[in-house]
């Protein structure tokens, strides 16, 4: 993360995509988040680290040693066997991800994942329009929401005014980019709601409508990239998603209730004929088996 992608993540002025899925999930979890603040993130994972210096290097033109830090070998520890790499130090690697804020920490297989990458995008359609003027790399936009007054923000990847209307572009790094994955994975991290959040700011931000494409961009080989969209009479449905839970994040503005809603009842567990089949009906030590009644796989 660059510090100006820092500073734009600590701006409490107005309110992001993340912030809003958060929100979504669990409001006292928000109000600790952003609010008080007594919640912070942890350390990223290994996938967020390599779309970051992706990221990086295609759209802020950052130079790779200037957004790529590479564990040293003193940051892994040893094989007795050999004296190998046999996985980080955890407090050695700490220290070095602590003493590198701004830079993607990755171990040098990762780095090189990341330069290959970012050399299939540029001998990629995709590169050839990021590589086009009048197109905006990562600028955050800022509106008042019309229909709560709350003050969202956003920051695309990528967005050019084509005249009748606004094209943004989102890249995503992933191991998953067929179709028949990128469908479980953008319901997984509810990619619908980056889609409605930052095309709703867009367009109350410059009166057009928005055009809205992810890319998929595969992380080993053989390093695919393809456009994906909604369809429309989806986006109509998740806008009408995003407005409720826009109001419910006034409300609690407003009420200073931040409550979780399942905390405030007995909640029913939801059960199947096969949850009373999941340990098993019997105790017995059957042959081969252990003492619990398991038997051995193989």
């Amino acid at each position: 993360m660059t510090l100006e992608n820092d500073e734009y993540h600590a701006d409490a002025s107005a309110i992001s995509q993340t912030q809003i899925k958060l929100f979504k999930k669990s409001p006292r979890e928000y109000y600790e988040s952003y609010i008080t603040r007594t919640m912070t993130p942890g350390h990223p994972k290994r996938a967020t680290e390599i779309g970051a210096a992706v990221h990086a290097i295609l759209l802020e033109n950052t130079n790779v040693e200037d957004c790529i830090a590479i564990y040293p070998d003193e940051c892994f520890k040893k094989s007795s066997v050999d004296g190998s790499p046999a996985g980080l130090h955890p407090k050695k690697a700490a220290e070095f991800r602590e003493a590198n804020p701004y830079k993607s920490v990755l171990k040098q297989p990762d780095a090189d994942i990341v330069c290959r990458i970012c050399m299939e995008v540029y001998g990629h359609q995709l590169g050839a329009v990021l590589r086009e003027p009048g197109g905006h790399f990562e600028k955050p936009v800022y509106c008042t929401d019309a229909g709560t007054g709350l003050p969202l923000k956003c920051k695309p990847d990528w967005f050019c005014d084509m005249g009748s209307y606004i094209l943004c572009y989102d890249l995503k790094t992933t191991e998953r980019p067929e179709p028949w994955e990128w469908r479980r994975v953008s319901r997984n991290f509810a990619y619908w709601l980056q889609h409605v959040h930052y095309s709703s700011v867009l367009m109350q931000k410059f009166g057009k409508p928005v055009q809205y494409v992810f890319w998929a961009i595969e992380t080993k080989p053989p390093y695919r990239i393809a456009p994906y969209i909604y369809p429309d009479s989806f986006i109509d449905e998740a806008y009408g998603n995003y407005r409720l839970v826009l109001q419910q994040l006034a409300a609690c503005y407003a009420s200073g209730d931040w409550t979780d809603r399942w905390t405030k009842q007995t909640n029913i567990i939801e059960t199947t004929q096969f949850d009373l089949d999941s340990f098993g009906m019997t105790s017995e030590i059957v042959d081969g088996g252990d003492s619990d009644g398991s038997v051995e796989e193989g």
